[in-house]
């Protein structure tokens, strides 16, 4: 089950220490459209075993984080912890204020060993 943290820059930190390759292969995934009012589903993916971090913000990014440049912006609005393949369902409020609004996603996984960072993933908005 994924939980909602505050965006920690010293547990990222803790966690980009390492740079070499590992079998965890982050990305990000959203199912569904990212409408106001509607469901979307986002798949942090990655080998099961592999432990990490979902970090979303409004804010592109780079942030730079020990060894590692984190494709996201500061401030973060979440830090999803858990394991490659879980995910997270949320509905987007019903506020036409929010369409056009552009969020940006990655994930971070460790095997406990090597730490890898996903490409950027970004969904705008809609009505």
């Amino acid at each position: 089950m994924l939980r909602l943290f505050p965006v920690s820059l010293a547990v990222l930190a803790a966690l980009t220490l390492t740079s070499a390759a590992s079998v965890c292969n982050p990305s990000v995934t959203v199912l569904g459209s990212p409408c106001v009012n509607s469901a979307v589903t986002i798949v942090m993916g990655g080998h099961p075993d592999c432990l990490g971090c979902l970090v979303g913000s409004t804010e592109a990014g780079p942030t730079q984080v020990g060894p590692k440049s984190i494709p996201v912006g500061t401030p973060a609005d979440s830090f999803v912890v858990g394991f490659g393949g879980d995910q997270l369902t949320m509905t987007i409020p019903n506020d036409p204020s929010l369409v056009g609004q552009v969020w940006h996603f990655a994930a971070v996984l460790t095997d406990g060993h090597t730490v890898n960072v996903s490409m950027p993933y970004q969904i705008t908005i809609c009505p």
